[in-house]
């Protein structure tokens, strides 16, 4: 306890806060900031920020944090508990809680449930949609391939309703098209969408990229839930020619149906490479920047897919994704609203036509324009003024 205390307190020091961890409260981390305000709210969400330090494999560390951090700017105590602890909690002392899970769900059934402003945080589509997107290509695998694997779908076990349906706010990372998906079930659902961010690791020359070669080059990058995120229509396409190269970054190999399937096609295709997990500080991810133009993401449900903008971001990679991954990118990408082969291979066969100059000229837009939208800065900003007009909080205007 005392190495994560002396961690946490480096971590900490460095943003202009400390932060108090007693081992009695270690799964419910209380007043995180030390503060001595009046007001309180309650983190449903992640501890690992405030144990672990930020890390870059997930972009929920910073997410939480930021809340966090804004939080606190506004003058509250931060309480922080993980949204899967369904320990009996005292909403009584409460303004706020936010995040998503069972803290959260059971507010709503608290003695306190019309004093204590309740804010979902939504991570991606309405899990309705998302499940039933899931499942649908469960069901289709099936019918393709003769055999049931779950366990790459993307099912949402978990479903907290009221959280979903009656919120005070609802903030959804994504765009309006994940706000359309709330918005199906409650019309009059107070709901907004907050785009997400990038972790700056690498700033690629652009001028200098060898985009004739990079213009064969594909990059799926993404993690687990293979079915869900399109690895395998993508594996199936291009185990079908030789013209073209797919780069698979991050497939969790715990899917062990998923490449009991596909695990020989991508060892007898030499255009297909599985590069396994790739750290986005690492130089691996460098030479894949360099190496490829394109991303593809055809995923069945996300929230404005944080791993796609990353490398739009820090390679400037043109995106050829679907509609429902929630990237309003039409202006200088490519977006498909049905996830199947022919569309896929249609956008592909798109690109490949493309002009070198034109190539570079889209990713050097891509790069300019995702990182001028999607920086941190500009996501804590975005929440701070969501959460202030959206619950009324008394903010610094």
């Amino acid at each position: 306890m005392q190495k994560i205390k002396k961690c946490i307190k480096t971590l900490f020091s460095l943003s202009g806060y400390s932060i108090r961890i007693s081992p009695k409260n270690a799964g419910f981390l209380k007043n995180v900031f030390s503060a001595n305000f009046r007001k309180r709210v309650l983190i449903s969400y992640i501890l690992q920020p405030f144990l672990d330090g930020i890390k870059k494999t997930h972009t929920n560390y910073m997410e939480c944090y930021t809340a966090a951090q804004i939080f606190h700017e506004l003058g509250y105590n931060v309480d922080v508990i993980n949204y899967m602890d369904e320990r009996n909690i005292d909403y009584n002392g409460y303004s706020i809680v936010y995040g998503f899970g069972y803290p959260l769900e059971k507010a709503f059934y608290s003695d306190s449930a019309e004093k204590v402003k309740k804010v979902y945080y939504s991570t991606g589509c309405s899990p309705f949609y998302s499940n039933k997107g899931t499942a649908l290509k469960i069901l289709k695998y099936q019918k393709e391939k003769g055999e049931i694997i779950p366990s790459s779908g993307r099912l949402l076990y978990h479903f907290w309703t009221l959280q979903i349906v009656m919120p005070d706010l609802n903030v959804t990372l994504g765009n309006q098209f994940t706000v359309n998906t709330y918005l199906e079930i409650n019309p009059g659902l107070n709901i907004k969408s907050l785009p997400v961010f990038y972790y700056d690791v690498y700033d690629i020359c652009l001028s200098q990229k060898n985009f004739k070669d990079a213009q064969r080059h594909f990059l799926w990058f993404g993690s687990s839930g293979l079915l869900h995120k399109g690895l395998d229509v993508l594996i199936d396409i291009f185990s079908e020619r030789n013209d073209i190269f797919l780069h698979i970054c991050g497939a969790s190999k715990g899917e062990k149906k998923f490449f009991h399937h596909y695990q020989p096609i991508i060892d007898s295709s030499n255009n297909i490479v599985d590069h396994g997990f790739i750290d986005i500080d690492s130089k691996k991810f460098e030479q894949l920047m360099d190496l490829c133009a394109f991303v593809l993401h055809p995923s069945v449900s996300e929230g404005g897919a944080a791993a796609t903008v990353n490398v739009m971001a820090n390679g400037g990679l043109i995106p050829i994704v679907s509609v429902s991954t929630g990237l309003d990118i039409e202006e200088y990408g490519y977006v498909f609203e049905e996830i199947n082969k022919s569309i896929i291979i249609n956008k592909i066969e798109e690109v490949l036509k493309l002009e070198e100059d034109d190539l570079r000229a889209k990713s050097l837009r891509i790069k300019s324009n995702i990182r001028l939208v999607y920086s941190h800065q500009n996501y804590k900003s975005n929440l701070q003024k969501i959460l202030c007009e959206g619950i009324n909080l008394e903010c610094k205007r």
